[in-house]
């Protein structure tokens, strides 16, 4: 009999598990000696961007003093623009917390931190007639860490004079940021006053945010910034120009006893490794390639925050209708490993409509049998359960729940699943 190959573009082997001294073999199908269980998915970056041309603006004017120095120079206004930035580079993915590898013109969002490389800000002196007189253009750049266990956190905050033009030689720049909702101010200025930038200066510093949601409880915060860029000697005016992050972030107290924030609109991704989490991670793999919903990889799960153990019982316990049987000749110490699993709401199915698979690393590769000559795998399950030994079972089990404290993942909300070799 041929043995049946499967998978998507890295096909693993179904087949007969072997027979061992004096027993019978377990399944219908004969061992495969074809290609092993080889993930064929990277990990995908959880990672969003946003275009700094979305905070592009009109020009904003003010008149000067009719007393000022720059009007006995001939400046009738100053004029501040936010653009969008025209340098290009290479993207680099994943990108790294810092701004230094991410693509200018982008403001970029990982579960927990994020981002804002090169926005490009600029400053006119105008006379009477609206000739201008000189320019200035400065870079912002900003760069955030959250934290998945405190409601505090630091954002980077630099500004660099990098072109200057005409009767512009030196800007003085202030900046201070702010958050909106449960969320309040530790540090709101990067530096005190006003910074006298010449070309090539950089100002930089950090402010500190705080979020306190109440126990139980989430909430979303914008934070918000203002600069106020003016000439040396002018009377400081109304931060001229502002702009709010694209991106909300949430803070929640429902996690670990203690608040934590995210940017919850980058979903969260759970990594398992083949060599680390063995049999466990090579069950969730065969499902994720070869059963209809591809959950994890096709279909996002959605974490259970409540009671896992009905779910358990349900497919692998004493409330399935078809009780999972060890086989302790095959797998020392072996157990019922579930997929999808018991802490998400796509768990809980009842054992019966599950696959029941034994995964086993051969000669420098997985292979991939059926468990029962009773039960054949049809590939059109809505569930697998794997014969694992506990030890990777458990494991697998704990990365799970320190992964959803890790990346503050909710009650019903949706994350992915990479299994890496």
């Amino acid at each position: 009999m041929t043995a049946v190959l499967i998978g998507l573009s890295s096909a693993f082997a179904l087949g007969a598990v072997p027979a061992q001294a004096g027993q019978a073999a377990v399944g219908g199908k004969p061992a495969a000696t074809g290609t092993p269980l080889v993930p064929d998915q990277r990990p995908q970056p959880a990672v969003q961007r946003v275009d700094l041309g979305e905070l592009a603006t009109g020009e904003r004017c003010t008149p000067t003093p009719a007393s000022s120095s720059l009007r006995a120079q001939g400046v009738a206004e100053t004029c501040t623009k936010i653009v969008r930035s025209t340098t290009t580079a290479a993207l680099v993915d994943p990108p790294t917390a810092s701004c230094r590898t991410n693509r200018p013109g982008y403001w970029t969002y990982q579960r927990l931190s994020s981002c804002m490389k090169d926005m490009e800000t600029t400053f006119k002196l105008k006379d009477r007639r609206g000739r201008t007189l000189g320019t200035g253009r400065m870079k912002v750049n900003t760069s955030m860490k959250l934290s998945a266990s405190s409601g505090t956190w630091n954002e980077n905050i630099s500004v660099k004079l990098d072109k200057v033009t005409g009767q512009v030689r030196k800007l003085n720049v202030a900046f201070d940021a702010k958050c909106t909702s449960a969320c309040s101010m530790r540090k709101k200025s990067p530096w005190s006053g006003a910074k006298t930038l010449t070309l090539g200066e950089i100002a930089k510093g950090k402010v500190t945010y705080g979020a306190t949601p109440p126990s139980g409880r989430k909430d979303f915060l914008t934070t918000k910034y203002h600069m106020n860029v003016t000439m040396p000697g002018a009377i400081p005016v109304q931060p001229n120009v502002n702009w709010d992050n694209p991106r909300k972030i949430r803070c929640d107290n429902q996690i670990t006893g203690s608040p934590g924030c995210v940017h919850a609109d980058v979903r969260p991704n759970l990594v398992l490794s083949l060599s680390r989490y063995g049999a466990a991670a090579a069950t969730y793999l065969w499902a994720q390639q070869n059963l209809p919903d591809g959950w994890g990889y096709r279909t996002p799960l959605r974490r259970m925050a409540g009671d896992s153990e009905p779910h358990r019982r349900k497919t692998c316990g004493d409330r399935s209708s078809d009780p999972f049987v060890p086989m302790p000749d095959h797998v020392p110490n072996d157990s019922c490993d579930e997929f999808p699993f018991a802490a998400t709401h796509e768990g809980g199915r009842d054992g019966a409509l599950c696959a029941d698979i034994l995964p086993k690393f051969e000669n420098g590769q997985w292979q991939v049998y059926e468990a029962r000559t009773d039960k054949p795998v049809k590939m059109t399950e809505q569930c697998v359960r794997g014969h694992v030994p506990l030890d990777d079972n458990r494991d697998a089990g704990g990365e799970l729940g320190r992964f959803a404290s890790g990346q503050r993942v909710l009650d019903t909300e949706k994350y992915t699943l990479t299994i890496t070799n």
